[in-house]
């Protein structure tokens, strides 16, 4: 099994703790690009630098984030986010560990609900397309 998941995650996922993704689209809403789902379908913690309360954003739609294990205040112009991640590098080899594993619940949580919303998406283009292939 190890080898198999070495081989389908990339390198980078199984040598750090978490990503820093620089993502957000601005306009009319706020929407997420492949820098956000590539942690979530890695099974990686991440904090969002991007639009004001992106992580909030993330909730809203089914997604879990890491305010158990960090401070997520940042999303919302409280706090620093440099602070929280200056604290995050001062942790051991052994408290990353630890707080990586009690994140398993999110992630494949998080894991699973990309996939959910992703076939919801297909399924509804599939409907759209039909509909206007085949509408009288």
């Amino acid at each position: 099994k190890w080898e198999a998941f070495q081989q389908s995650v990339p390198l980078e996922y199984l040598q750090s703790c978490a990503d820093l993704v620089t993502d957000a689209f601005f306009g009319d809403g706020l929407s997420f690009t492949e820098k956000t789902w590539k942690p979530i379908t890695n099974f990686h913690p991440f904090f969002i630098v991007g639009g004001y309360e992106s992580m909030e954003k993330l909730r809203s739609i089914g997604f879990k984030t890491f305010g158990d294990f960090f401070d997520e205040s940042y999303d919302n112009g409280t706090t620093n986010l440099f602070v929280e991640l200056d604290r995050i590098l001062k942790l051991d080899r052994k408290e990353l560990h630890d707080i990586y594993y009690n994140m398993k619940d999110i992630l494949i949580h998080n894991f699973n609900n990309f996939f959910k919303i992703c076939e919801k998406e297909v399924k509804d283009l599939q409907d759209d397309l039909f509909d206007f292939c085949y509408k009288e």
